[in-house]
């Protein structure tokens, strides 16, 4: 007997399969030890916001009682970011020092990339690297499934729930950012009536050479 897809809203029981499956899908759906070790930290640092400041965007996908797969979303991203930059950063800095991540040879690694990937986005001027109005973007969405569960629409139904609580707020519009080496999440958007507003670099950790990150976005309203 085949059981039923759930998309619900999120939670509080839902805190630890989110944060696993953030960690177990955080490098183009492979595991986040490809380019960093402490998924405490790492799980803090993707999922926090969602889980403990703006649960009433947060939808997940329940397959006979495991959570399978989940949406975050946020509306306002100048709240996302005071929330992180006050509340969310300073606390995984201080528990990073106490748990050693600052020993770590990849921890300094990831650190180099993220620095070199604002370097070139604030130096190198391209027709790659446009931006777009976040007045008709306002909101954005992140999204994960486990390994095994992709390509069965589940996706979309999460990204419908999500919409469709924009559309009843009056929200113009959502963004998502996807790798470019990601071709099923770059088909993913594409195939829901996304279109391309942003082409970043992108330097990684674990990897050589020169990636680009796209930002998709959608029209609401």
């Amino acid at each position: 007997m085949e059981f039923p897809i759930i998309i619900r809203k999120y939670e509080r029981r839902d805190r630890l399969s989110v944060r696993q499956i953030a960690c177990d899908t955080a490098d183009k759906g492979e595991p986040l030890e490809n380019f960093f070790s402490d998924r405490y930290i790492a799980a803090d640092l993707i999922t926090k916001y969602y889980t403990d400041y703006n649960k009433e965007f947060l939808w997940v996908a329940e397959y006979n009682g495991e959570v399978i797969g989940y949406l975050t979303g946020c509306i306002n991203d100048k709240h996302y970011t005071w929330i992180m930059i006050t509340n969310i950063l300073p606390y995984v800095i201080f528990i990073a020092f106490f748990r050693g991540v600052f020993l770590d040879i990849k921890t300094w690694k990831l650190l180099k990339a993220i620095i070199m990937t604002f370097s070139k986005r604030v130096f190198t001027m391209s027709e790659d690297n446009y931006l777009f109005s976040q007045k008709d973007y306002p909101a954005h969405l992140h999204i994960n499934l486990k390994n095994g569960y992709r390509g069965q629409n589940i996706g979309r139904g999460l990204v419908d729930k999500f919409i469709d609580q924009l559309r009843a707020k009056g929200i113009k519009g959502v963004y998502a950012s996807v790798r470019e080496d990601n071709t099923f999440g770059c088909n993913f958007f594409e195939h829901l009536g996304f279109r391309i507003l942003a082409k970043h670099s992108l330097v990684l950790s674990n990897k050589n050479g020169l990636y680009y990150t796209i930002t998709y976005g959608k029209q609401i309203l």
